[in-house]
């Protein structure tokens, strides 16, 4: 996603809102639904990505903006702060055991 992003951007350190469509980002980069809203989290957490809502028609002047979409804003400066790595804790779920001998008459 960050590479996807980053192709999106040209390249450029400005501050630009990047957007594409799911459509498109099946057809250009063969990503999912699901990988980019995963990619997506998965760059805001450390601050790489900001998200905004924005209008769709950003000329429209009505109070009330019918269609709102998200925008993403690359802030490559994160990359030459160290990196914070937090651990995450993995829960595992053992599955209780039906019909053990002590159960059975």
């Amino acid at each position: 996603m960050f590479l996807t992003l980053l192709c999106g951007n040209g390249g450029l350190g400005e501050d630009r809102a990047l957007w594409f469509s799911p459509r498109e980002a099946e057809s250009r980069f063969a990503l999912s639904e699901d990988t980019r809203s995963k990619g997506l989290r998965e760059l805001a957490h450390p601050g790489l990505v900001t998200t905004k809502r924005r209008p769709v028609n950003e000329t429209d002047f009505q109070a009330e903006a019918l269609y709102m979409r998200n925008v993403h804003f690359l802030r490559l400066e994160r990359l030459a702060e160290p990196a914070a790595v937090t651990p995450r804790r993995r829960v595992v779920r053992v599955p209780k055991q039906r019909g053990t001998s002590a159960d059975t008459p």
